[in-house]
């Protein structure tokens, strides 16, 4: 082999391991920017999930004070009429309802 042919093929070798170090290293800079991208999108879910939970905890709040608001103001109505019916009606509701207080009491002083 002359000095000539061993040049060009150490320099074609080179080249070769320059084309395979250029190529790995497109290969993990490509690597490097899927994982920036992944986490990039899980940092924006992770800011999108906070805001929908913040969102949905105060409705959530909201919907129970309708609901419960909602109930009570029937349970107040449909009792009004019931009371309103007859001095009896009445008299027999505030005779129960001061006994369940007093059960109610006894019970919660011994919890």
């Amino acid at each position: 082999m002359t000095t000539a042919t061993a040049r060009l093929t150490l320099g074609t070798m080179f080249g070769a391991i320059t084309t395979a170090a250029t190529a790995a290293t497109n290969v993990l800079t490509t690597a490097s920017t899927g994982v920036n991208m992944l986490g990039a999108y899980a940092d924006q879910a992770a800011r999108h999930q906070t805001k929908t939970l913040l969102i949905e905890d105060a409705e959530f709040d909201i919907e129970l004070a309708n609901r419960i608001a909602t109930e009570r103001m029937n349970r107040q109505l449909e009792l009004a009429k019931v009371l309103s019916t007859s001095p009896a009606h009445k008299a027999l509701y505030e005779a129960n309802y001061s006994d369940i207080m007093e059960i109610l009491a006894k019970h919660n002083k011994g919890s």
